[in-house]
């Protein structure tokens, strides 16, 4: 059985996020942020976690 969870990065910046959610980040097998576009999105791009953004799911809908 597959799970997925759903975790809340905050108002976008890399102080909001909280040690559980840096834990729960780093362990996903396969991580998928709503946007890559706030400071969260570039402090994850900085330590190194890769992920998968629906920017252009957003941009064309």
């Amino acid at each position: 059985m597959h799970s997925v969870t759903v975790v809340s990065l905050g108002p976008g910046s890399r102080e909001h996020l909280t040690l559980g959610v840096l834990d729960t980040i780093k362990t996903a097998k396969r991580l998928v942020l709503r946007t890559a576009l706030t400071d969260a999105g570039k402090y994850l791009t900085e330590q190194g976690i890769a992920f998968t953004s629906l920017d252009s799911l957003h941009e064309t809908a």
